[in-house]
Parts: structure tokens; C-alpha cells; sequence
């Protein structure tokens, strides 16, 4: 039994990848990890390292905050065709908050890693707003 490709580019879908020929987004999608969570699971963890970028194909993610007290504080909802933890691609930062998933959820990931590093000084001219 083989594996399919996808028949998009996931990393197409993130306005700083947008502007990048196909060739450069098919090196970076290279890299991607195909993943699912089970309903309830985290995809991370509040204060845990932001090292990747999560883009969700299926299902929903909430983004919550713990307050003092242990409530939990509904930021934002995902949903397919949503992405989050692009600025951890760019910078060194720690998650604010957790997401888990709502539902099964489909994502592709995209660590920084070193050999992602390496890619990344190989492309030019990324937008940073």
C-alpha cells in the first residue's frame, strides 16, 4: 500500500509563503509532517516552545488561556483552512496559550528545526509584516 501525495501545497495557504514560486513551496512542503489529533488532545501546550506551524485541513481547534483560578479563557476557534504558530517560525517565542483539538483534527506541521533553518535562509524575500 503507498502513500498519496496531497494534490495542494498546504504552506501555499500562508500569506508569507504565498508570494514564493512552486518549486521553493514544494522544499517547504517537503518538510511538513502530516498529523492527527484525537478530540480533546493538545496540539500544544501553553508556555511550551513555539517551534511549529500548525495548518488544520479537518476539524477544530480551540485556542484557550488558563486564568489564576484555573478557568480557561476561549481566545479564538480554528478551522480548516486556518493556520497558527507562523511568527514561531520567525522568532523565538513561547505559546501564550494551548490549543486542543475539538473535534479529530488534520493538520499539516511544519517544525524549525535545524533542517528547516538551512531551507529557510535558501529563500528569498519572505514578506514579515
Amino acid at each position: 500500500m503507498g502513500t498519496t501525495k496531497p494534490e495542494h501545497l498546504c504552506v501555499a495557504t500562508v500569506p508569507i509563503f504565498k508570494v514564493l514560486p512552486h518549486a521553493q513551496l514544494e522544499q517547504i512542503e517537503a518538510l511538513v509532517h502530516h498529523s492527527h489529533f484525537p478530540a480533546n488532545s493538545p496540539l500544544y501546550l501553553e508556555n511550551s516552545p513555539a517551534d511549529a506551524l500548525y495548518i488544520l485541513h479537518a476539524g477544530a481547534v480551540k485556542i484557550v488561556r488558563s486564568s489564576a483560578d484555573g478557568r480557561q479563557q476561549l481566545l479564538r476557534v480554528l478551522h480548516a483552512g486556518d493556520f497558527d504558530g507562523d511568527q514561531g517560525l520567525l522568532m523565538d517565542q513561547q505559546h501564550q496559550a494551548e490549543a486542543v483539538a475539538m473535534e479529530p483534527v488534520t493538520a499539516c506541521v511544519l517544525y524549525k528545526k535545524k533542517t528547516f533553518k538551512l531551507c529557510w535562509r535558501n529563500i528569498p524575500r519572505l514578506p514579515v509584516k
